[in-house]
């Protein structure tokens, strides 16, 4: 039995939705093997090397474009990416939006993103940003931490904005930032995203010797330790000279508190911001102290004890540097120079040091919530200038 067929001739093909001057350069790279690619043809040819799944020319697009990347077209091209499904390139243009977003904010591609797009980048944890007052002048929506907003900001600038007023939820997200900044013993109870402070890609420890003294001389020099490089390296010194002082990070921020100038107690405090590497006098503790300890607490700075020139100290002070205050705590029963602070579970320890006339082995503990001090088991050990290390998991 025979079948008749029918031959058809096909005398052209038609590719859609592919640009002829790609196709012609994608034509001439697989007789030659080689292409250039530039600002003006990238966009057209990374699109038709993934449609004809040409992987080495779309893989050298992706590259072209990683190095193009500036905050004036990072989000075109996280777009880009993701419209034609290059993972890496997203991936990578996404952690350069988060990592320059107060340079981002001011383009216009931000202000052209969609809703879901400007929500997914500036409700990521990893966003960099100083403060939140960047983010709340870029967007008013909920995922602006407004916490941590300082209270001048925040009475000034959030409370007089038009479209906050009269919208519950606004007001209630409102009402959780002054209730933050107005109950600080109580800020664990009110713990959520919004009171965590933002951790940007990159975001690494480093190790700080700050001030001190030599055989004939105090400092003010300070000396920065980063652990993936294994070096020490100078960065900008303090306004002051001081030995004998207290130092706390917080945030992104270096503390300095107190201290002996060469001359007398102190109580001026300076502040140290990295990304300027610059120090900036902040206020001045109530009371002079040197050989003071320290501890940190729910965004609190708390100075224990140590010598005001005179004598030993049991008095207590915490700083909150959301309002830039120092406020007075309950005093410890013993007094104690060179002692050492720990934080655990919500309490502050108080350990040994020297009262004026004897070396300690009593321990006082404190959780701010309740507002007193009581004693904690006593060392085996009369004990000052000690060190301590906070917290070990087993």
């Amino acid at each position: 039995m025979t079948i008749p067929t029918t031959c058809t001739i096909i005398r052209g093909v038609v590719l859609r939705e592919v640009d002829p001057s790609a196709l012609c350069l994608l034509v001439n790279y697989a007789y030659s093997g080689d292409v250039v690619i530039t600002e003006d043809n990238v966009q057209v040819l990374l699109p038709a090397s993934n449609l004809l799944q040409m992987c080495s020319v779309r893989d050298a697009c992706c590259k072209y474009l990683l190095r193009q990347l500036h905050p004036s077209n990072c989000l075109g091209i996280r777009a880009f990416a993701d419209t034609h499904s290059c993972d890496e390139l997203h991936s990578r243009s996404h952690k350069y939006a988060l990592q320059n977003f107060p340079e981002v904010s001011c383009t216009e591609e931000f202000l052209a993103l969609p809703l879901d797009k400007m929500l997914e980048l500036i409700s990521s944890p990893k966003l960099n940003v100083e403060s939140e007052e960047r983010v709340f002048t870029a967007v008013l929506l909920k995922h602006v931490r407004l916490p941590l907003l300082s209270r001048d900001f925040l009475t000034s600038m959030v409370d007089n904005e038009p479209l906050l007023q009269g919208h519950p939820e606004c007001q209630a997200l409102q009402l959780e930032a002054l209730k933050y900044h107005l109950l600080p013993e109580q800020r664990n109870s009110f713990t959520s995203e919004r009171t965590v402070e933002r951790k940007p890609l990159g975001y690494k420890p480093y190790v700080f010797a700050v001030g001190g003294g030599s055989l004939f001389n105090l400092h003010s020099e300070v000396e920065c330790y980063n652990p993936r490089t294994d070096r020490w390296m100078p960065v900008a010194p303090m306004k002051n000279r001081r030995s004998r002082t207290a130092a706390a990070s917080l945030g992104r921020h270096l503390y300095v508190m107190g201290g002996y100038d060469g001359v007398s107690d102190i109580s001026h405090c300076e502040v140290y911001q990295p990304s300027t590497n610059t120090w900036t006098t902040t206020t001045s503790m109530g009371t002079k102290r040197s050989c003071h300890g320290v501890g940190t607490l729910n965004g609190l700075i708390y100075c224990v004890g140590g010598y005001d020139g005179a004598s030993c100290l049991n008095s207590v002070e915490r700083f909150d540097p959301l309002t830039g205050i120092w406020s007075s705590c309950p005093a410890m029963a013993c007094r104690r120079r060179h002692t050492k602070v720990a934080v655990l579970d919500q309490r502050l320890y108080a350990i040994a040091g020297f009262d004026t006339s004897n070396y300690q082995c009593s321990v006082e503990t404190m959780d701010p919530r309740e507002g007193k001090w009581c004693f904690a088991p006593a060392l085996n050990t009369r004990r000052s200038r000690n060190k301590l290390m906070e917290r070990i998991v087993i």
